[in-house]
This record gives structure tokens, C-alpha cells and sequence, in this order.
């Protein structure tokens, strides 16, 4: 179970700034629990995707310390791992996973992984690195993209083939793409109530003027300025005008 921190913003800032010092330490806290790794993909303007990442916690990294200082982009996805039982601790096993400039981090788990994998075309298997359903579930919708012509065509018909074949506790992710960012939470009510924290799962949204931020519970500050998305909802948001839809994708 991981926790997920994204915005996109009409103009190059650090992440520090734009998320707000309170809350950004506000997300990096929550690595005290969820320390088995943290990860980064943003844009900076160039048009490519950058990605930094690595196995220590969040709180405990001076890279992403200066990252989130220093580094100006206008579109970022960060990712707080903890690891499923029986998955590395690893770099190949740590979010967000990519493929051209495109950028995905997932919440949750997915069982089997085993049966995840065989859905996957011979070479988005062999393009495998690590040993995680949260990639394979990266795999799993690109694939469908590619079938059904676009991300919003494809989430309703991706979702509901895992929920139907698959054990899991969330299939929430946040997916950065040239245009757009996604977040989509989908999670089981169960899985929350057994944590003793129904909204654990939940994810929320922060409209400004000038940017919309994107973070799972437990990192927002300021409460009465987010908004939260409903299970089985997915917020669309526009990099060039940062205007938002939401999908009932469920």
C-alpha cells in the first residue's frame, strides 16, 4: 500500500512551492510508514520525461530533499511505496513505472500478480523489470489504450476486467501523460474498513488558478480547499487550460 502525490500547474515551479511546505511535509510524513521506497516523474517544460528513484524512504532522502527544491516542473507525479508482503524492496519494484513520457504510480494491491502477467501480450511480458502487480497493471492499460483509442475510452473497460478476475485492495493510480493527468480511485470499501480507516483509500483534488494538485488522504492540509473523488471516479485534467472532468468509471 502506497501513498500518491500529483499536479500539474500552468506554469514551471518546484514542488515545494506549488504543494505548499505544511502539506508537502505533510506527504513526506507519511514515509515514516510507508519508507520502502519513493519515487518521481515530472516535466519541466522540455517536453520529456524525467524520473528519479530510489529504495530509502522519502523522508530520509536529500535527492528528493533537492528535487523538491530546486528542480522547477509543471507536471509531477510522486509516489510512496510500501511494499505488498513478498515484493522487493527494490529499484525495478519502485513507482511511478514509465514508458516513453508517459508516467504511473498505483495504490494498492492485485492477486494473483501471476494472472495479471499472462493477460500481457509475449512482449509487454518480456518488457517486465520488476516483480510487482502494479506494473503489470501499468502494462495491462496501456495495452487497453492502445485497443480502445484513448485513456478515458479505456478505464471503464480496464477496471472492470480486474475487478471481475482479480482479489484487491485498491486499484487507485495517478497517470501523467503529455497532455493530461489522471486519478483514478477505485479501491475496495472492505479492504479500507479492515484497516480501520475507511478513507484510506480516498483521493483528493485541489483546484487553484493556476495549477490542480492530486494526493491520496493523509496528506492534505488545508481540508476545506480539497475536494474528494468518490470510489469508482476518476478526475481528467487538462495540462494546457487545467480544466477538470470527472468519469464515473464504475
Amino acid at each position: 500500500m502506497c501513498r500518491l502525490l500529483a499536479f500539474v500547474s500552468n506554469r514551471a515551479t518546484t514542488a515545494r512551492k506549488l504543494v505548499g511546505e505544511r502539506e508537502f511535509e505533510s506527504f513526506l510524513g507519511l514515509s515514516f510508514e510507508h519508507g520502502d521506497g519513493w519515487g518521481i516523474g515530472w516535466h519541466d517544460g522540455d517536453g520529456e520525461l524525467n524520473v528519479e528513484k530510489d529504495v530509502e524512504a522519502a523522508h530520509a532522502s536529500d535527492l528528493l530533499d533537492k528535487l523538491a527544491r530546486t528542480t522547477e516542473m509543471d507536471a509531477m507525479v510522486l509516489h510512496l511505496r510500501k511494499a505488498s508482503p513478498g515484493m522487493g524492496v527494490t529499484f525495478e519494484n519502485t513507482h511511478p513505472f514509465s514508458s516513453g513520457k508517459l508516467a504511473f504510480a498505483h495504490n494498492g494491491w492485485i492477486r494473483p500478480a501471476a494472472e495479471l502477467k499472462r493477460l500481457l501480450a509475449p512482449a509487454a511480458r518480456d518488457a517486465l523489470r520488476g516483480t510487482t502487480d502494479s506494473e503489470r497493471y501499468f502494462k495491462l492499460l496501456l495495452a487497453q489504450v492502445e485497443e480502445a483509442g484513448s485513456v478515458e475510452l479505456a478505464l471503464p473497460k480496464l477496471l472492470e476486467r480486474v475487478r471481475g478476475s482479480f482479489r484487491y485492495t485498491a486499484l487507485n493510480f495517478v497517470l501523467l501523460t503529455e497532455r493530461r493527468l489522471y486519478a483514478v480511485c477505485d479501491f475496495s470499501q472492505e479492504a479500507a474498513n479492515r484497516r480501520g480507516d475507511p478513507d484510506y483509500y480516498t483521493l483528493g483534488y485541489r483546484r487553484t488558478a493556476g495549477s490542480v494538485v492530486v494526493g491520496s488522504s493523509g496528506s492534505w492540509g488545508d481540508r476545506p480547499s480539497w475536494a474528494s473523488l468518490a470510489n469508482h471516479q476518476a478526475l481528467v485534467v487538462d495540462r494546457d487550460s487545467l480544466q477538470t472532468r470527472l468519469l464515473q468509471v464504475g
